[in-house]
């Protein structure tokens, strides 16, 4: 009986020395933001089974929210990429008042004024707290700055 209980704790230790637990067990998780770089108040309006949020969103000058979560997975090198907000219809932008001020869709990419669904027009983060913290997700943030020049583009 002693046997097996070696072999068991020698099974166990063996499995756990041969890969590193952050990478089996800990995963990976994108987000993409909104930050009003404007001087008004805007509400930013999108598909609201896949924003997470509330249909209509008040964004403050020089606040942020959160418009898209993109995916959470627990497989080995499967990370987020920025192309999962690209499953979005539209994401609109409207003052206090309900006028429209800018529409983006993924179908209007080619139109180089209207181009937020371009990743070269986003800041990246890359965060793993796992470095300060030992158990937490590695985070791939994206963030776009609506300014004033976006809210001048004509809208189709």
């Amino acid at each position: 009986m002693r046997r097996i209980q070696y072999l068991a704790l020698a099974i166990v230790l063996i499995l756990m020395s041969a890969c590193d637990p952050h990478d089996q067990l800990w995963g990976c998780t994108g987000f993409h933001f909104m930050k009003n770089m404007t001087n008004t108040t805007l509400v930013l309006n999108g598909v609201p089974k896949t924003w997470q949020t509330q249909k209509n969103v008040i964004v403050q000058p020089q606040d942020s929210v959160w418009i898209f979560h993109n995916g959470f997975t627990y497989a080995l090198n499967k990370q987020p990429t920025f192309d999962g907000i690209l499953t979005l219809d539209e994401i609109s932008v409207c003052d206090l008042d309900g006028n429209l001020l800018c529409r983006w869709r993924p179908d209007n990419m080619e139109r180089e004024e209207l181009n937020v669904f371009k990743e070269e027009r986003w800041r990246y983060y890359y965060w793993d707290p796992y470095e300060y913290y030992r158990s937490a997700d590695t985070y791939f943030i994206w963030v776009y700055d609506i300014t004033e020049e976006d809210l001048q583009v004509s809208i189709d």
